[in-house]
Formats: C-alpha cells, structure tokens, sequence
C-alpha cells in the first residue's frame, strides 16, 4: 500500500475526474466499481474535520485507476502537479510490487 497526501483542493479534483469519467456512461456515477468506490471514501475530507489534508493508502489497482482519471485533467498547474504525485506513487507501488513478487517466486 502506498500513502499519499492529498489537500482538499486535490480530493476535489480527483472527485471531478471521475465525474467526468462516469458522466454519459455507466449510470452517470450511480454506479461504481469497488475499486473507484474505495477511492472515493479515502479521498473524503469530512466537514467536521479541520485539516486541509487527508493522508490515504491505495493499493496497485487503485492508483492505476487515479492515473486513468488523471487523464480527463484540463492542465490546470494543481492537476498537473497532482498528476505527477499520482504517476510517482504508481512507479514506487509498482517497484514494491516486483520486489515482494520476486521475493515470493524464490
């Protein structure tokens, strides 16, 4: 599992891609796979809670499909830096992943 920090202002924008991914399609978000519905109960910045960020951990699945949503971004200079965040935590996701598949193959 990877732990990414997120601002408020980035759950926002991840929750406004996968509105644009689900929208004229599969319900428009009424339905939603697993893996997208765990994403978006992490991603949830509780009203209550007076922090402007939330620390989440998603596994493999669950950052390729951010990386997928990250593809309706518009170019915006804070989607392009969440974007990176979201590419490099896959990279080093996908590397833990080798190292333990490796390790349990020997």
């Amino acid at each position: 599992m990877m732990k990414v920090t997120f601002t408020e202002i980035e759950a926002k924008l991840i929750k406004k891609w996968f509105d644009q991914e689900t929208a004229g399609h599969f319900g428009d978000g009424d339905f939603t796979i697993g893996e997208e519905q765990s994403i978006l109960d992490k991603i949830k910045i509780k009203s209550n809670n007076h922090t402007s960020h939330i620390e989440c951990s998603f596994n493999l699945t669950e950052l390729e499909i951010l990386n997928i949503w990250s593809k309706r971004a518009f170019g915006l200079f804070e989607e392009n830096k969440l974007k990176k965040k979201l590419s490099e935590a896959l990279e080093k996701e996908k590397k833990e992943f080798d190292k333990s598949f490796k390790k349990k193959s020997s």
